[in-house]
């Protein structure tokens, strides 16, 4: 026979649009095998979701390949890239009604793995990758992941050559996940010391943040900085994002490695690129993974992958950033019923803004996928 009052609370609406549409792969969390997975586009105005492509229209007799590395250029979804694996191998590119399909292949250095489109030249900067898991039976993370080698590539798509610089390739250093200023002048990357046999050292490797220049007439890359010094934060530092506006840098931090969706320590860090600075993030974060992330086109938006929810699966958050690089209390992406993410047992994994809808249909990306890929020339400098 008693009232509960509760103390009242204010909804803010944010006077910056947000990006209509929002890509993503649909995943089991576990990764343990290659079963049913896709890349899918979501218009965040609707409840509308639609295939990319799935790994179930592979054509695959014993088993499932692999479909990821999903990218766009400038938010337009009409340039766009993905890798096919193990079956129907390649990386694909879409512009417009232009397609293709090769083979980013460099004997005995590496294949291509994460992807950053150039936002005015015709290069995609790749990290080459060699990626391998590991099960824990008594571990907070049930599965790590590692790479026993990872390199630094600049794919020239307009003449099918890949240009690779000796001082971005070897053992001594750990490279990954690149990304592009938006005036294209820095490349921005990941990198650990070489420390010792993997997976025995895994724990001991952290990765801090650089950047080198770029110069986009020769593509070749400067002198290499530091902008988050792993050796003076004893964390790592992997998958760093530059605003649009060029003000702010954004990556992930955990306690070792460089896949932080594994890790239950991993939060969303951001620094001001003018002073380098440390932006406060706690209003984001929450005591579960946050990890994989992007900036809308405005700047004004971060979408995320949380395990905030149940600790298993991703979901994805929208966090508001304001003018003054502020960041706001993040809400769930909204599904047409509330049960929704709860009866579909998929993680979100690698969330990607685009201002457009995929114009492609998903039976002409079956059709590209199943064509021969492409060989590419090598070139270094």
């Amino acid at each position: 026979n008693e009232w509960i009052e509760y103390k009242p609370f204010e909804i803010k609406v944010a006077k910056e649009t947000i990006d209509a549409y929002v890509s993503y792969r649909l995943i089991k969390p576990g990764y343990e095998q290659l079963d049913r997975m896709g890349l899918y586009q979501r218009n965040i105005t609707t409840f509308d979701e639609k295939p990319i492509i799935e790994n179930s229209q592979l054509e695959a007799k014993d088993n499932y390949g692999c479909v990821n590395c999903h990218s766009y250029r400038n938010y337009d979804a009409d340039t766009l890239m993905y890798h096919g694996r193990f079956v129907d191998a390649g990386t694909v590119f879409v512009k417009g009604n232009d397609t293709k399909k090769v083979n980013i292949t460099i004997k005995d250095v590496g294949k291509a793995s994460y992807p950053y489109w150039h936002p005015t030249a015709p290069y995609i900067a790749f990290s080459m990758n060699e990626t391998r898991q590991i099960f824990h039976v008594f571990d907070k993370s049930r599965i790590t992941a590692f790479d026993n080698t990872s390199d630094l590539m600049i794919y020239d798509f307009a003449n099918d050559e890949v240009i690779l610089d000796d001082r971005f390739i070897g053992e001594e250093y750990y490279e990954t996940f690149p990304a592009w200023s938006p005036d294209g002048d820095m490349l921005y990357f990941s990198r650990a010391d070489y420390c010792g046999s993997l997976p025995e050292n895994n724990d001991k490797l952290r990765y801090g943040i650089y950047r080198a220049s770029f110069d986009g007439e020769t593509a070749k890359l400067g002198e290499v900085e530091c902008v988050v010094d792993e050796h003076l934060t004893n964390k790592s530092q992997p998958f760093a994002r530059v605003s649009p506006d060029g003000k702010y840098l954004s990556y992930t931090e955990c306690g070792y490695g460089t896949f932080p969706m594994s890790q239950k320590d991993s939060e969303l860090k951001m620094i001001d690129l003018q002073t380098l600075i440390s932006i406060d993030m706690n209003v984001v974060n929450s005591d579960e993974v946050e990890g994989y992330h992007a900036w809308s086109s405005n700047a004004r938006w971060l979408v995320f992958g949380s395990r905030r929810l149940d600790g298993m699966y991703a979901r994805l958050f929208f966090a508001y950033i304001d003018e003054n690089g502020v960041a706001h209390k993040p809400f769930l992406m909204p599904q047409k019923t509330a049960d929704f993410d709860v009866l579909r047992m998929k993680a979100y994994n690698v969330p990607e803004f685009s201002k457009n809808e995929l114009r492609i249909s998903n039976y002409q990306m079956k059709r590209i996928q199943a064509k021969e890929a492409e060989s590419i020339n090598v070139r270094y400098q």
